[in-house]
Parts: C-alpha cells; structure tokens; sequence
C-alpha cells in the first residue's frame, strides 16, 4: 500500500453493503439512498432500524419506496474528496436498471468535469461492495487513474449474484421487476431463487421448499469455480446466513463477509431473504 494518499477517491452509495469498518480503513465516501416509509422520508442506516422497518412493512397501507440521494448530496461528496487531495473520483453505483441512482450521480458530476469517472456496477449489495473494494484497494496502492478504473470493470465482469425470498409482495410492490408477477409464488407456493445478469434482476429456479431453495443456491454458487471473494447478505436471516457461510466456507477456504442489508435493500426483499454473492478469482 503507498504511504502517500491516493489521488485517485473512491464514492459508492448504501446499496453496496459495505460494512462502515471497510469503509473507514479503505477510505470509501458512501453517499446514503432514501426510503419513504408511510408519511416520513429517511435515510438509509440513519432514519429507521432493520427491526423497525420490517416490523411495521406488513402493516403499512402505501407500500415503503425507496429513492436515490439528491445530486447536491453526490456534489457535496465530490467536493470533499477533491478538497481533500483527489485529483479524481470514481463513482460506482447500483445497476442503472434497478434504480435512478447513477442517473443522479451523473448530475453531479457534470459539475466537475472529466474529475468524475462514473462506473454503473450492474449490481447490488456485495456485488457492487466487492467491485468498490478491488477498486479502493488499487486506489491506495497508488494505481493510475485508468487503472483503477479497469479493476473495478473487471470484478464487474467476475462477480455473481443468487437470492432467495420468503415472499415476492415487497419486491412486486417496489415495480423494480418488470416481469414479476406476486401472485405467481404465492398462488404455486413456489419459491423463486433470482440472479442478477446485466443489471436485471432474472428468475433462476423455482422450488417448493426453503430448504430446497437453499440447497439449490449452494449448488449454484460451487460452480463458480475458485473465489477471491465471497458474501452473504441477509435481511433478518442470520441462521440461513450462517448456515451458507458454513457449507460454503469449507469448500472455498473463503471467510464470507456476512452483512444484513441496508433498509432501502431490506424494503424490496423482505425479511427472511438470502443470497450469495461471489466474485471469481
């Protein structure tokens, strides 16, 4: 790591799950998305708990929204990270087909010029945390500018995501996923296991048990052959995400970075949701 500072800064949003630890040591500015949960609009890790929020979902009448920051919030973090010393920022967001997060970003950057590099991550969650990772990581080895870019385009590329959850309303209510129809699950009893590829969200499998749903994920993921890195995010699943962390452990001599998603996560997938997410060697 080069003992001077980097003059390459690294911006995200909360959608990365990236833990605030991670975060701090690797320099990351993490700009927080909104949720609007009945009458009150909050941020992200700020406003409401995971408890709270998914206590109270099942008993609001207007279903929990969730919206990108403002552009003067994107502005604002650039600002300080080129005040700061960066002679240029990277700026990697949530997959432009799941939100308008990247569309607000690119606002702001029109303020600055050729210092903003944008990067849509074509992900979420630990599929866009690991890619901001690689990227903050070369950032503070001293990489060129270019560089650094390159390393996050290629953890893009290696990076997969499976998630499976209890239920499909909250997701059909947050009209993210064109082709979802809720009453598909429910109607069958059949759980649908998603992937992300190119930034949508696509149905996988479908099963008849959680348990099968599992099983079937674990499946999938060993086939992703050897792993630099390798997540669990949950929203109040901890003893599935345990359970995966454990089988999959043994089998990658991996360490999964098991996070429970941020609350604007949490308002589409619900409790009990799970996935997994790899990013190849």
């Amino acid at each position: 790591m080069s003992s001077s500072k980097p003059t390459t800064a690294i911006v995200t949003d909360s959608t990365s799950d990236l833990p605030k630890a991670e975060a701090l040591e690797l320099g990351v500015a993490v700009v927080p998305a909104l949720l609007t949960v009945g009458e009150e609009t909050l941020v992200d890790g700020v406003g409401i708990s995971r408890p709270e929020l998914y206590a109270r979902m099942p008993d609001i009448s207007k279903p929990v929204t969730t919206a990108a920051p403002s552009a003067s919030a994107f502005e604002e973090v650039y600002e300080k990270a080129l005040t700061a010393g960066a002679t240029k920022v990277i700026s990697i967001h949530l997959s432009s087909k799941l939100s308008g997060m990247l569309n607000v970003a690119h606002q702001a950057a029109l303020e600055f010029g050729k210092r903003i590099h944008l990067i849509d991550s074509e992900q979420v969650s630990l599929g866009l945390g690991f890619q901001v990772i690689e990227a903050a990581k070369h950032a503070l080895e001293g990489l060129p500018f270019e560089a650094v870019i390159e390393t996050a385009r290629r953890a893009r590329e290696k990076t997969k995501l499976i998630a499976f959850m209890n239920t499909l309303e909250y997701l059909r209510r947050g009209g993210r996923v064109s082709w979802l129809s809720a009453g598909l699950g429910n109607i069958l009893q059949v759980k649908l296991l998603l992937e992300i590829v190119n930034g949508v969200v696509e149905q996988f499998a479908r099963v008849r048990t959680r348990t099968k749903a599992l099983d079937h994920m674990l499946e999938y993921a060993r086939s992703w052959g050897p792993l630099k890195r390798l997540g669990i995010p949950h929203a109040a699943a901890p003893e599935a995400a345990s359970a995966l962390a454990e089988e999959l452990s043994s089998v990658s001599q991996l360490s999964p970075m098991i996070v429970d998603v941020t609350t604007v996560i949490g308002a589409h997938v619900g409790p009990g949701a799970v996935g997994i997410i790899g990013m190849r060697a």
